[in-house]
């Protein structure tokens, strides 16, 4: 028996887009990096593509350099759970940087996406930039550092989902 193997794609949502320039298009509304409804057709359309998952870039600073609507941006769990709302067939992924974030509340926010798609949610837990440690209070740590710091974070996320 032969076994074909899928092809899984995974689109990726940013509002306005990644660069200084992207809000200028013509077709781009000017305010997509804070317009739910807009999230939410683009999710509709890969959706209707056959994308597997909808994958939110996101980002856990802001300053000097940054693109502008850095700022503005919806939060990864809220944005990603307002499109679970709207879509039935697509996953729903967040990004959490395990640097600033307690192991319990991304566990919790995870589980609570995941029961609002409906089994559609994943989590993209990664270490971070020097640049968000300022806003979250913390000093700067090496990726020496950071990446002992990510597995302890994930051997208890996934402790805590087991306990759930």
């Amino acid at each position: 028996m032969v076994t074909k193997k899928k092809l899984k794609l995974s689109a990726g949502i940013a509002g306005t887009g990644w660069n200084f320039t992207s809000w200028m298009h013509k077709d781009m509304p000017a305010d997509a990096g804070e317009n739910l409804d807009f999230y939410i057709e683009q999710a509709k359309i890969a959706e209707d593509a056959k994308f597997e998952t909808l994958f939110l870039f996101d980002v856990s600073h802001v300053g000097p350099g940054n693109i502008p609507h850095y700022l503005s941006m919806f939060d990864g769990v809220t944005i990603m759970s307002a499109i679970a709302m709207k879509t039935s067939r697509i996953g729903v992924s967040f990004t959490a940087a395990t640097s600033y974030t307690d192991p319990y509340n991304i566990a919790r926010q995870t589980l609570s996406l995941d029961k609002i798609s409906k089994g559609w949610a994943s989590l993209n837990a990664v270490t971070s930039n020097p640049g968000g440690m300022v806003n979250f209070s913390r000093g700067h740590l090496g990726k020496a550092d950071q990446y002992p710091m990510q597995r302890e974070f994930l051997e208890i996320v996934l402790g805590l989902w087991d306990t759930l």
